[in-house]
């Protein structure tokens, strides 16, 4: 029977007062983890916390980082990071891309919206004002103009959704075709690169990946995709 949404909250604070009265404020169970971005009631630090502490308490099911689970443990060993492998938005890493990096790519995320789930939102987005400030370029690669993209961008390239491959893929060519990519790396921490260029060339399917041919299915025109591959073989990205 379909209801209006004050009888849905009455309903709900009803039977809380219930469980509560009759059974104790443990015996509410907040199936609240999930990811943070939303910051809404599903989060376990958004309004269900406050709520039901108010309340007097609950039971918490917060589940393990699975989806986070390479750094969770990696920081613990290579960054230190005790007693938990738990460092938060991986501290040190910002100083490195501060002291290491000529450009910054964020390719279909916003920093300021996609941040990680359980840290603070908007600690990603602050770093890029920092990093604005220091010389670094930051270019955005996403369908929408996000937030991101308009406040830190010193170069938006709007795509058509799904089509990123097609202009990962013409970047190689440019870095194929050039010889500007790094060999002494592809060669210690790759497998079956010669496979991969072979697709890209058009060996293996006689459709070489140029920009040309990434340009018609991600509206990104040629000139960008070639200096975007240029200038990142270039500079520290």
């Amino acid at each position: 029977v379909r209801i209006s949404w004050d009888e849905a909250t009455d309903l709900i604070a009803k039977e809380l007062r219930r469980v509560i009265k009759e059974y104790g404020p443990s015996a509410i169970l907040a199936q609240i983890d999930g990811h943070g971005e939303g910051k809404v009631v599903h989060s376990p630090h958004g309004c269900s916390m406050r709520l039901l502490d108010l309340l007097g308490g609950y039971t918490m099911q917060v589940r393990n980082p699975d989806s986070w689970e390479g750094w969770y443990w990696g920081a613990k060993h290579m960054w230190g990071g005790e007693p938990f492998g738990l460092m938060d938005n991986p501290t040190n890493l910002y100083s490195d891309v501060a002291k290491n990096s000529d450009m910054l790519l964020f390719w279909g995320c916003d920093p300021t919206t996609n941040t990680r789930g359980f840290g603070p939102g908007d600690m990603a987005s602050r770093f890029s004002y920092w990093y604005k400030e220091l010389g670094i370029k930051q270019i955005y690669i996403c369908p929408d103009l996000n937030y991101g993209a308009a406040v830190h961008g010193d170069k938006w390239i709007p795509i058509l959704p799904n089509t990123d491959a097609a202009l990962q893929l013409s970047i190689a060519y440019i870095w194929i075709t050039e010889d500007s990519y790094d060999k002494e790396y592809i060669e210690s921490h790759s497998v079956g690169f010669d496979k991969f260029k072979d697709y890209v060339l058009g060996r293996e399917d006689g459709i070489a990946k140029t920009p040309q041919w990434a340009s018609k299915k991600t509206t990104v025109p040629v000139r960008i995709i070639k200096a975007l591959a240029r200038q990142w073989a270039k500079k520290r990205t």
